[in-house]
């Protein structure tokens, strides 16, 4: 969802989380110093870790390290070199490992 500041986005989104039925995770994209690749999903990701707690790292297989700058425990060398597609692979099995339980 996108438009103008101050238009009422979080509160629209606000309002429908609070009314659905399912468990919601919700991240902001702010324009900081400079767009934040994947900022939302990194957000979620940290939200569920936070909510659910850590969950098992090995069913994300190679993904849990593509974690390790939202999730430290999972921080290898590996890390720093992560593409915008392994590190939404991974957030997207870690929310389905945090929520299955």
């Amino acid at each position: 969802m996108g438009g103008e500041a101050g238009i009422g986005k979080s509160r629209l989104v606000h309002e429908a989380t609070r009314h659905a039925d399912v468990p919601t995770l919700t991240g902001r994209a702010v324009y900081t110093a400079g767009p934040v690749p994947l900022r939302p999903l990194v957000e979620i990701a940290a939200t569920a870790v936070r909510r659910f707690g850590l969950p098992d790292p090995a069913p994300l297989g190679p993904y849990a390290a593509a974690l390790g700058g939202i999730v430290p425990e999972w921080s290898t060398e590996l890390t720093h070199d992560v593409t915008g597609p392994v590190l939404a692979e991974g957030v997207l099995r870690l929310l389905a490992t945090s929520t299955a339980s």
